[in-house]
């Protein structure tokens, strides 16, 4: 992204792309701003006032931490979207301070659910003619009574058939209480859940949802309705696979962690190029610059 460009070219890059704030306008003197040498901003520069000689922090309002450089950073992005893990991009960019990659790799995942919880409509499922697969699932267990003892997690999956879209939320328990009101939440009245036989779904047509259920001590699609919750279960499959690669089933953040995937699922599906890209969009309309 940056590779032969001097830190002045970086700078004007950045504010460009709505990255960095604009040189802008001295509020006291009423004139144009000049991009400046000023080492003491991220970045080498600021935006300084020709007439009163006051300096300007482009960082101002936008996410950039004053800790390392932006060509550093985007790197870090860039590895992230590539699906490299925080110990193999620090090693790739020669950091020795573990804090900075995990800081930044924190801040990639919170940023993922920032997007996910501001996107309207992104998780709303179903309606007339669609189905809806649910399934629960655990993403923390200890094989053979092995490992580090982490208290299990239950989540629910909710897949959109034909969206090829998931939702991933965490329960404490698995009763009507909770499971209802989770596809409340997801899917639209009127639409074929599909679901295992497990009793808490049980209300789901009380609630409004046309229902299927399918017995897995039987048959894992039903021979005579052909219900089934295979979509989900692959859904579940795509996200274990992904977390035992990083080796995060274990990890005490792993709802972070569950979060990213959901974002990957989404937005990640193409080239490193186009996850970054789409990155860069997202981060954009959270710290927006006039």
């Amino acid at each position: 992204m940056f590779d032969g460009k001097t830190d002045k070219e970086v700078v004007e890059m950045l504010q460009e792309n709505k990255l960095l704030k604009g040189n802008g306008t001295c509020p006291n003197c009423h004139v144009l701003r000049r991009l400046t040498v000023n080492k003491t901003y991220k970045g080498g520069y600021g935006a300084r006032c020709p007439k009163c000689r006051k300096f300007t922090n482009l960082t101002d309002g936008t996410f950039f931490s004053n800790r390392i450089s932006f060509k550093l950073i985007f790197a870090y992005l860039y590895l992230w979207c590539g699906g490299v893990s925080q110990i193999e991009a620090g090693d790739l960019l020669g950091m020795t301070s573990g804090h900075t990659k995990v800081d930044w790799f924190i801040f990639f995942r919170d940023f993922c659910f920032h997007q996910l919880e501001n996107t309207p409509g992104l998780f709303a499922f179903g309606g007339p003619n669609s189905v809806v697969q649910v399934d629960e699932s655990v993403v923390t267990k200890r094989k053979f009574q092995r490992g580090r003892v982490v208290p299990e997690q239950w989540v629910v999956g909710i897949y959109d058939t034909l969206l090829r879209r998931g939702v991933v939320e965490f329960v404490e328990y698995l009763n009507g209480d909770t499971l209802i009101p989770l596809i409340r939440k997801h899917v639209a009245p009127g639409t074929h859940v599909f679901t295992d036989g497990w009793a808490a779904y049980n209300g789901s047509s009380r609630a409004g949802y046309i229902h299927s259920t399918v017995n897995h001590l039987q048959n894992f699609v039903d021979p005579e309705t052909g219900t089934c919750v295979n979509a989900v279960e692959a859904y579940w499959s795509r996200m274990k696979t992904w977390m035992r690669r990083h080796g995060i089933m274990a990890s005490q953040l792993i709802r972070s962690h569950v979060t990213e995937f959901m974002w990957r699922d989404v937005y990640a599906n193409g080239t490193i190029q186009e996850t970054f890209k789409n990155f860069i969009s997202h981060l954009k309309r959270m710290y927006p610059i006039p």
